[in-house]
C-alpha cells in the first residue's frame, strides 16, 4: 500500500514544449496580433510526424501523433518548430523548482508533468482543492495552462490529471472510469483491449489478474495495482537536514531587501543547529516568486556576514524591469549539510565579521571593554587554560555568537518590577515568555565615554520558554520613550 497519510498532486502541463518555447524565445511571437496553431515536429524514418501541439492546434483538431503533411493539410497557416524533448525536460525540471514552496518532495515525471508528495499535511491550505487552486492560479499568471489531481498514488494522480473527466463519487470510482490508456499502453495494446471489450480501467480491473497478464502482459496488471493503490511506489529524497524560511508582504524585488533577511534566517538556522550540536557546511537559497517561478544558488559554509552577499550575488538586480510587481514573497534557506560540532568549535569564529564595534566583547577566559579593533574579537582562546573555573549551570553565556546590525525593535514588551526585566515580548511576529532573565547590565563602550552616545543602553540576557536564548536592551528614545531592541542570539 501507499505510505499512511501520503497524498500525491500531479500537475500536468499538456502543452510543455509550445509554454516552454513562448517563455525562452519570446522574440520568437512579439509583436504579432495572431496566434497561429503551433506544432513541433520530429522524424521518424522518413515521416515526419507531430510530437507536441499548443491549445489552438487542439482547438483546430490537430492530433499527436499525426502524419506532419496531414497537419499542413488540415490547418495551412500552422507554424511549426522542431520538437526538442531534451529542452522540455531541462525546463520542467527549472519549473520543479518553484514548487518546492508546497513541499520539500517534488519529482520530474517525464514527459510533461510534476508529482508532489504530502504527507498527512497541506501547510496553510485548508483542502486539496485549494491548494491545487493556488497552483493553478500562480502558473496562469505565467500564462501557463496546467491540469492538476490528487491521489492516493503517483500513478493514479497522474492518469486523473491527464484523463479528466465527469465526476465521480469517489477518488476509486473515478480511476475506474479512466479510459485504458492511462494504464500506459502503446497504441497496439490499446487497440487489442478495445478489441476485448476493454475499454476502462475498472473493465480491466474486474477481470482475473491471471488472465490479464496472460493475456496481455504482466506490465498492464502492475500499472492496474499501482492506479488502484495496492502497491507502493518509490518515495521522493528525504528533505534536507534544516530548512527556514520567511514569507513577505509586500514581495521583495531587489537584493538589499533580501540580504537582511537572508542574513537574519541564517542566524535562526545556526541558533537551531547549535542546540542539535551541528554546525552548517552547506547552503542553498531559494527565492520563490509569486508567480511560481524561484530562482536557487548553493554555497558551501564560510563567515556568515559574506555567506548572504556571496548566496545573492548571482541573483544580479533580482527581478528584472517586467517582474517588479510580483517580486519574490517566500524566501528559504536550507543547510544541505550539516556535521557534528568538533570540540572547541565555535560559531563565533564565523559570526566575527558582523561584531558591532561599539560593544565590548569576551576575549579567551576574561572579560574587558574596548572599542579596539585588535580587541574585537569573539574566538575561543587558541590556549585553553590549564584549570578552567566551572560553569555555574544557573547562567548563560555572557556574550552571545551572532549580533544583529543594526538590533531588531521588539514589540509588546512587558516588563515586571524587579528591575524593569520583561516577563515577555514580540519578535518576529512571534511571541515569546521568559523563563529565565539576567540583568540589568549597563555596557560601556568608547563612543559612549567620547559621549558620541549619550542614551545608556541596559543589556538583558533572557531565555525563553522554548529555550531560545537572547540579548536585548532597552534604551530612552529620541522622543523620550523607553524602547527595547534584540541586539544578539546565544548559543
Amino acid at each position: 500500500m501507499a505510505a499512511a497519510g501520503s497524498r500525491y498532486l500531479a500537475v500536468i502541463f499538456p502543452w510543455l514544449s509550445a509554454d516552454r518555447l513562448r517563455h525562452t524565445r519570446a522574440h520568437l511571437f512579439a509583436g504579432r496580433a495572431d496566434r497561429p496553431p503551433v506544432v513541433f515536429v520530429e522524424h521518424a524514418g522518413r515521416a515526419a510526424r507531430v510530437a507536441a501541439i499548443d491549445a489552438a492546434a487542439a482547438q483546430a483538431g490537430l492530433e499527436v501523433g499525426m502524419i506532419f503533411s496531414s497537419a499542413q493539410a488540415q490547418v495551412p497557416a500552422l507554424e511549426w518548430f522542431p520538437h526538442d524533448p531534451r529542452a522540455d525536460l531541462d525546463w520542467l525540471d527549472q519549473l520543479a523548482l518553484g514548487f518546492e514552496r508546497y513541499t520539500a518532495e517534488v519529482t520530474v515525471s517525464p514527459a510533461d508533468a510534476l508529482v508532489l508528495r504530502f504527507q498527512g499535511c497541506l501547510g496553510d491550505f485548508p483542502s486539496e482543492r485549494a491548494l491545487a487552486a493556488d497552483v493553478e492560479n500562480r502558473l496562469a499568471r505565467r500564462g501557463l495552462h496546467v491540469r492538476c489531481a490528487f491521489a492516493k498514488t503517483p500513478e493514479a494522480a497522474r492518469a486523473l490529471a491527464r484523463y479528466p473527466g465527469a465526476a465521480a463519487p469517489d477518488e476509486a470510482g473515478a480511476i475506474r472510469r479512466l479510459p485504458v490508456a492511462a494504464l500506459d499502453l502503446d497504441d497496439e495494446e490499446a487497440g487489442l483491449m478495445a478489441e476485448a471489450g476493454l475499454r476502462t480501467v475498472g473493465d480491466v480491473a474486474a477481470r482475473p489478474p491471471g488472465a490479464i497478464s496472460s493475456q496481455f502482459g504482466p506490465h498492464v496488471t502492475e500499472a492496474v495495482r499501482r492506479l488502484m493503490a495496492t502497491v507502493s511506489s518509490p518515495r521522493p529524497v528525504a528533505p534536507p537536514p534544516l530548512r527556514v524560511e520567511r514569507r513577505s508582504t509586500p514581495p521583495l524585488t531587489r537584493a538589499d531587501e533580501l540580504a537582511p533577511v537572508v542574513t537574519d534566517l541564517m542566524a535562526e538556522a545556526r541558533m537551531l543547529l547549535e542546540s542539535r550540536r551541528q554546525v552548517p557546511r552547506r547552503w542553498q537559497l531559494t527565492l520563490f516568486r509569486g508567480d511560481g517561478y524561484a530562482r536557487q544558488s548553493r554555497i558551501d559554509g564560510g563567515a556568515a556576514a559574506a555567506i548572504a552577499g556571496r548566496l545573492l550575488a548571482g541573483h544580479d538586480g533580482v527581478c528584472g524591469p517586467a517582474d517588479e510587481e510580483l517580486g519574490y514573497d517566500l524566501i528559504r534557506l536550507d543547510a544541505l549539510l550539516v556535521e557534528p560540532i568538533g570540540e572547541g568549535e565555535l560559531y563565533a569564529a564565523e559570526m566575527a565579521p558582523q561584531a558591532d564595534p561599539a560593544l565590548p566583547r569576551k576575549s579567551g577566559t576574561g572579560r574587558r571593554a574596548s572599542a579596539e579593533p585588535s580587541q574585537l574579537t569573539l574566538f575561543a582562546p587558541t590556549e585553553p587554560p590549564v584549570a578552567p573555573p566551572p560553569a555555574c549551570p544557573g547562567n548563560m553565556a555572557e556574550r552571545p555568537i551572532h549580533l544583529f546590525d543594526p538590533p531588531q525593535r521588539l514589540d509588546a514588551v512587558v516588563a515586571g518590577e524587579a528591575a524593569g526585566t520583561p516577563t515577555s515580548f514580540r519578535w518576529r511576529r512571534r511571541y515569546h515568555e521568559v523563563a529565565r532573565a539576567d540583568g540589568p547590565e549597563q555596557v560601556a563602550d568608547e563612543r559612549a565615554r567620547r559621549g558620541l552616545t549619550p542614551r545608556a543602553r541596559d543589556y538583558y540576557r533572557l531565555q525563553d520558554r522554548r529555550g531560545r536564548r537572547f540579548w536585548i536592551f532597552r534604551q530612552v528614545g529620541e522622543d523620550e520613550r523607553l524602547q527595547w531592541f534584540v541586539h544578539g542570539l546565544f548559543a
